[in-house]
């Protein structure tokens, strides 16, 4: 019997702190006076992680809650989205994009290599009209790093949003989110 390929980051093991902190009593973030400060500080971390004066929000789920969570805000049906594509995780964007109607192109890339931003130049030259734009900054199984610096660039230059899926990618990598003109990270 063959084992199964398992295609998440993990398994993790917890450190002790957490599995303490995880045992204290649950409160309504809603009511709970000491919660708006520690988000407001554990945003604020963030803010200099991603290097970045925006605002910063934090979900309470797995990374692809805010991959699906910024195409289910910024997509309509009948919008034209450019995939971004030289792994699993770029091409499983689209799927997110087609499930709130969106008319998915894929730029393919190779698997095993990093975009090749010439072609990707040469591509949107010949075709830029995308509402916006997802891409992987590290795809995962591959640990392929995708030179984001150098491609929002190119995307906004052609006035389209980047959705960028750095879930693998933030505190391993350096993130330049202002600088790097990223808009969603």
């Amino acid at each position: 019997m063959t084992k199964p390929l398992i295609m998440t980051p993990g398994p993790t093991e917890i450190h002790e702190d957490v599995r303490k902190a995880m045992a204290q009593d649950i409160t309504n973030p809603d009511l709970d006076i000491n919660f708006y400060e520690y988000y407001r500080e554990s945003c604020n971390k963030l803010k200099k992680l991603l290097n970045t004066k925006e605002d910063v929000l934090i979900l309470d789920g797995e990374g692809i809650l805010g991959l699906e969570a910024a195409c289910a805000s910024l997509i309509e049906a009948g919008d034209r989205i450019l995939c971004i594509d030289n792994g699993i995780f770029g091409h499983g964007f689209g799927d997110f994009a087609k499930i709130y109607g969106a008319e998915v192109v894929y730029f393919k890339g190779d698997y095993r290599k990093a975009i090749d931003v010439d072609e990707l130049e040469k591509f949107l030259e010949r075709d830029n009209e995308f509402k916006l734009a997802t891409l992987v900054h590290c795809e995962t199984p591959s640990g392929i790093t995708n030179p984001v610096d150098k491609i929002c660039p190119l995307l906004k230059k052609h006035g389209i949003i980047s959705i960028v899926d750095s879930v693998s990618a933030v505190g391993g990598e350096r993130v330049e989110v202002d600088k790097w003109q990223m808009d969603i990270v």
